[in-house]
């Protein structure tokens, strides 16, 4: 992935978990968007959207796929492997995980599961 690239979805991941988990742009998906528009002018509101709406879907899926797999994780985390560093190779359950969101690059997909974990289990 490009840095433009990964620094969009970053961005967007980074605003569809504010949106979730701190209910801000006064809890309007649009109001959301709209600032992922505003910064990236280039990229379409529909492409925005279609990004949005798919990153949103797999931030919610990740919260429970991390809970169903938490103990996996906090081994990891014993290990002090950290999930984009070294990594062991993905398991079955995540690669089926992952090829549920094909569209979405792994890199993001590693850094919402490190987020989850880290915020949901860890603090």
């Amino acid at each position: 992935m490009n840095a433009e690239t990964k620094e969009f979805y970053l961005d967007a991941i980074s605003r569809v978990r504010n949106f979730v988990e701190y209910e801000m742009y006064q809890k309007n998906k649009t109001k959301a968007i709209n600032s992922l528009k505003k910064k990236y002018p280039d990229i379409s509101i529909q492409q925005c959207t279609e990004i949005f709406d798919s990153l949103f879907l797999m931030f919610k899926e990740t919260v429970e796929f991390v809970g169903q797999h938490q103990q996996y994780y906090w081994d990891l985390y014993h290990k002090e492997i950290q999930l984009n560093d070294s990594r062991p190779a993905l398991t079955d359950f995540e690669t089926n995980f992952y090829k549920r969101f094909k569209e979405i690059p792994s890199e993001i997909m590693d850094w919402t599961i490190s987020w989850v974990f880290f915020w949901h289990h860890l603090k």
